[in-house]
C-alpha cells in the first residue's frame, strides 16, 4: 500500500524509516536468539523431539526457549513471513521494536522513537 507519510523531524517518511530500522531490528533480535541458544541444551531439529527437549528443561530455560521462538517468530515477520498474532501489513511491529530496545544503538532508539512518533500521529494512511 502507497504512503502518504511527512517527513517526522527531517528523518523520513514511514516507508523510510522501516527501510532503516528493518535491518537493524533483526539483528538485534537474531542476536539475542543466538545468545539465548548458547544457554539452552541443544534444540532438536526434529519436531518430534521438541517435545521431550521442552520438558527436560527447568523453568528457566523454559522461559528463554519460550523467548527463543517469539524472537524467531519476529524475524520472520520482519523478513516477509507475517508470524501469528501480528498484523500482516505492520512492518515492524511494536513487540519488535520493544524486543530490540535496550539491544540495538542510540541512533536505532532515536529512528524507533521516530516510527513511534508518526504511527502516533497517524500520518500514514496504511493503518
Amino acid at each position: 500500500m502507497a504512503t502518504t507519510a511527512e517527513p517526522v523531524t527531517g528523518i523520513g517518511s514511514r516507508a523510510e524509516l522501516v527501510a532503516r530500522l528493518r535491518p537493524a531490528v533483526l539483528q538485534a533480535l537474531d542476536h539475542r536468539v543466538e545468545e539465548l541458544l548458547e544457554l539452552l541444551p541443544p534444540r532438536p531439529t526434529r519436531s518430534a523431539d521438541r517435545l521431550p527437549w521442552l520438558k527436560s528443561l527447568s523453568r528457566e530455560q523454559s522461559h528463554r526457549a519460550a523467548l527463543v521462538d517469539t524472537l524467531e517468530s519476529m524475524c520472520g515477520h520482519l523478513q516477509g513471513r507475517p508470524a501469528l498474532g501480528y498484523d500482516s501489513e505492520e512492518p515492524l511491529p511494536a513487540a519488535a521494536l520493544e524486543a530490540a530496545e535496550g539491544f540495538v544503538e542510540g541512533s536505532t532508539t532515536r529512528l524507533i522513537i521516530a516510527y513511534r512518533l508518526l504511527r502516533a500521529r497517524g500520518r500514514d494512511n496504511t493503518g
